[in-house]
Order: structure tokens, then C-alpha cells, then sequence
């Protein structure tokens, strides 16, 4: 099973939504052997659910709290997204860069996921970023490497393949690695002919209903 995971990021409005699954709905359904995610905002998530009912396709969160429950303004929690998502991106490159998360906060967005039956995607950039991993039990990993998010400039297959080795050494598990850094239709099927990796992280080609449907049926065929 490969993974496309699809991080729509600060992108989107409940119409655009509604848009885009009405041209892409169908042709993804005919996908095979990939396992499709869908990580909208946080305003979207009832939208895509409505949207994906009674298909195979599945979602995800782009983030989630450190924390339980309390007075964090703001915080989406683990356990408000139980039931809703079945995945959840924790410690994404731009959470680190623009929000500072790092570290501690980190491990305990992972207790969070666990303990709400969240399976985490957790992102990394270099193998430091590992450490925070205690568990790697029902865990993904995607790799973003430095410079490669939206750049048009992604890594080598054969490098990140590499990369994906030493991550399941390190967590001394045999884990789900994905690639994640300017990933197109055009290039998706030279990074997943790498049998360490496992699957994909999609920015901005999932955002585009035409460039998500080629880029699924390229991983797919």
C-alpha cells in the first residue's frame, strides 16, 4: 500500500471544496493499490467529510494541540478530532518554521494522536528530528527536506530513499516513510518505484482538482 497524502494547507473555501470534488470524486474512487488522504483546514474537515462519505478516500488534520483539553485559544484537540479524521500531521516544516514547534511540544502531539486513535504523520527534516519519537507503534513518517517545499525543486528519489533507511533505523521500526517536497505528477512514479518509500506528501499539486486526479492515477498505474 502507498500513501498520497494531500495537505491543502491555508487553501480553500466550502465552495471551492464542493468544486473540487465534483470533477474529482469519481476518477479518484478508480485509483488502486494507494491508500488517498485529505488534510484541509480545520473549517473544511466537515466539508471534505461530506464530500469523501461512502468512498474509499480518508482525512486527515493538518495539526493538532500538545494538550488535552484547557484554556488554549485557538488549539484544535486531539480529542475534539476523534471520530472526525483518521490521520494528523504533527511537526510539518511550517509549523516549525513560522510557529516554532519543536522539541517536547512535539512528543506530546504524539501522545495526543495516540491516545485519540489518531494515526500521526510526523514530519522531519533531518534525523535529529527523530528523537522525539517514543513510540514509533501505528506511526508514519514523511520526509521534507530543506529548500525542496514548493520550490519546484524536489530531491532526488534515489537521496530520499536513502533517507528513509536511516529514519526506520533510528526509530528501529519497519515504518512507513514518505517523500514530501515539490512532488508532481510528472515525478511521483520515480519516488514511489523506491521500495523504501511508501508514499507522498502533496502540497500544491493536490490543490488542483486535474493535477491531484493525474498525480493519483500516475502513483496508482
Amino acid at each position: 500500500m502507498k500513501y498520497l497524502v494531500a495537505n491543502w494547507k491555508m487553501h480553500k473555501t466550502t465552495q471551492e471544496v464542493r468544486e473540487f470534488f465534483a470533477t474529482s470524486r469519481e476518477l479518484l474512487r478508480l485509483a488502486k493499490g494507494v491508500e488517498i488522504v485529505f488534510c484541509p483546514p480545520f473549517p473544511l474537515i466537515h466539508s471534505v467529510r461530506d464530500e469523501i462519505i461512502g468512498t474509499p478516500l480518508k482525512l486527515g488534520a493538518q495539526n493538532l494541540s500538545a494538550e488535552e483539553e484547557g484554556a488554549y485559544t485557538g488549539e484544535v484537540s486531539g480529542r475534539q478530532l476523534a471520530g472526525m479524521v483518521d490521520y494528523v500531521l504533527v511537526g510539518h516544516s511550517e509549523r516549525r518554521k513560522y510557529f516554532h514547534e519543536e522539541g517536547r511540544e512535539l512528543a506530546n502531539k504524539l501522545v495526543q494522536a495516540s491516545r485519540h486513535d489518531l494515526k500521526p504523520i510526523f514530519c522531519f527534516e533531518k534525523p535529529a528530528d527523530l528523537a522525539v519519537i517514543n513510540d514509533p507503534t501505528d506511526l508514519i513518517l514523511a520526509y521534507e527536506p530543506p529548500g525542496t517545499i514548493g520550490t519546484g525543486h524536489p530531491d532526488t528519489p534515489s537521496n530520499a530513499a536513502s533517507v528513509a533507511v536511516q529514519a526506520r533505523k533510528i526509530v528501529g521500526a519497519q515504518i512507513p516513510v514518505l517523500y514530501g517536497g515539490s512532488v508532481t505528477a510528472a515525478n511521483v512514479k520515480e519516488f514511489l518505484a523506491q521500495p523504501d518509500i511508501s508514499g507522498v506528501l502533496v502540497g500544491s499539486a493536490s490543490l488542483n482538482p486535474s493535477s491531484w486526479v493525474d498525480l493519483v492515477h500516475a502513483a496508482s498505474s
